[in-house]
């Protein structure tokens, strides 16, 4: 048996008296290891790309590089889950984020950047993973409320963007009217101190949560029997981080002011934590690829609505008008309400459909695909940006991504409650 890995005990209810709390504590480090270390960097792109010459293609490619480390994070995961414990593996990783958020200020080299946020991607990848399996083991001491608890550990991500955009923008400007050399560092070292705050909530939720039960078995549930939800949520993470990286650059070819990013960024957050209460009912009844279908159809919508915007607006310079404000912010409400709960969807199917003790590898699987489709898409989107020299080609290309991963998803059926391998 690993170390730190105990079978379930069937008393732990009573160290389970306030889930909601637990799974709140624990929703910190998806803000700490996507809110901070992937989605803020989006903030960082306009003024980083001004200061050291990037094309949407590097910019992009920097995104992808921490994607890298979220597949290599998300590979060896179940290793050291079972080496070492899924909360050893949570809190550690958060300290080692925390320092790499603050070297990312350090500096103004881009592949010296490129570098951390490879670094940054291993890490978060073992926080985001670990934090996963925790909730679900919570969500099953408490069943009838799991897709409520795993919607809360997901939605944490709205507290990092939120945070992240009341803080960024506003201290790079502050360094641009001070005349430094490179403005955007100050606010890395600003999110680095956010994420001390995370890091210290998340701590003890992790170490009152219960054990994961991992005993070796023989028989494995196969991948085939799951392979449309797989491709589904590949189709997903290689279409909907386009828009995350490249949102906040489009919006400003829009014409939208410092202020109205803020407040888009700030609404896609607050989103972000609604999502819970939209999704909880769905999440905790629907066993097949249903939900996943739904929530990239919806995300292909928002996709296309800022592409489309783009494409017709008036290319002569000049603030954005009212209907380009409010489609863009419908995009990002609709985007922020679904976006985590598409990941949910997945940890929710694997806590239906698989046994307990493959938990560690169905939400490996899923994660390892995820993070391959990360890898890739920052980059062709920011390629088909260049090419078409507008951004609203990366996001056309994010769309259609997601609409052939709804039609894929939706072809999952429930498994039965103990599928095995023959």
């Amino acid at each position: 048996m690993a170390r730190g890995v105990v079978p379930l005990a069937a008393d732990v209810t009573a160290g389970l008296r306030h889930p909601t709390l637990i799974a709140v504590g624990l929703a910190m480090g998806t803000a700490l290891s996507l809110g901070f270390g992937r989605f803020a960097f989006a903030l960082f792109i306009p003024s980083m790309s001004q200061d050291l010459g990037w094309t949407y293609f590097v910019a992009g490619f920097m995104n992808s590089g921490m994607a890298l480390g979220y597949l290599i994070g998300a590979v060896s995961v179940p290793a050291v889950v079972h080496r070492v414990g899924a909360p050893f593996t949570f809190i550690g990783s958060g300290l080692l984020t925390v320092a790499l958020l603050g070297l990312s200020g350090v500096g103004a080299n881009s592949g010296g950047f490129f570098a951390l946020r490879v670094l940054a991607g291993i890490t978060c990848g073992y926080i985001f993973s670990a934090g996963g399996l925790l909730v679900a083991q919570v969500a099953a001491v408490h069943p009838r409320r799991s897709g409520w608890l795993v919607g809360i550990y997901y939605a944490g991500v709205g507290v990092g963007i939120i945070a992240a955009s009341l803080v960024v923008p506003p201290l790079i400007h502050l360094a641009e009217g001070l005349g430094r050399p490179h403005p955007w560092q100050w606010a890395w070292f600003a999110i680095a101190a956010l994420a001390v705050i995370t890091l210290v909530l998340m701590w003890r939720p992790a170490l009152v949560a219960p054990p994961i039960e991992e005993r070796s078995l023989g028989d494995r549930t196969s991948v085939r029997r799951y392979l449309p939800m797989l491709l589904g949520y590949f189709c997903f993470g290689l279409g909907y981080i386009g828009y995350m990286t490249f949102v906040i650059a489009l919006l400003t070819t829009l014409g939208l002011d410092a202020g109205q990013i803020i407040a888009f960024y700030s609404f896609l957050g607050l989103m972000l934590l609604v999502s819970p209460f939209l999704w909880a009912r769905t999440l905790t009844h629907t066993r097949g690829g249903g939900v996943l279908c739904l929530l990239n159809s919806l995300l292909a919508v928002a996709c296309a609505v800022p592409a489309v915007v783009a494409l017709t607006r008036d290319p002569s310079p000049g603030s954005a008008g009212i209907a380009v404000i409010l489609a863009v912010f419908a995009s990002g409400m609709v985007f922020g309400a679904c976006f985590m709960s598409t990941v949910a969807s997945t940890t929710a199917f694997v806590k239906h459909n698989l046994p307990a003790r493959e938990w560690v590898s169905g939400i490996s699987a899923f994660t390892s695909l995820f993070a391959v489709g990360q890898l890739v898409g920052p980059s062709m989107a920011g390629f088909i940006s260049d090419r078409m020299g507008s951004l609203a080609g990366g996001f056309l290309f994010a769309a259609v991504v997601l609409a052939i991963g709804a039609i894929v998803a939706a072809r999952q059926q429930p498994l039965a409650k103990h599928p095995v391998a023959h």
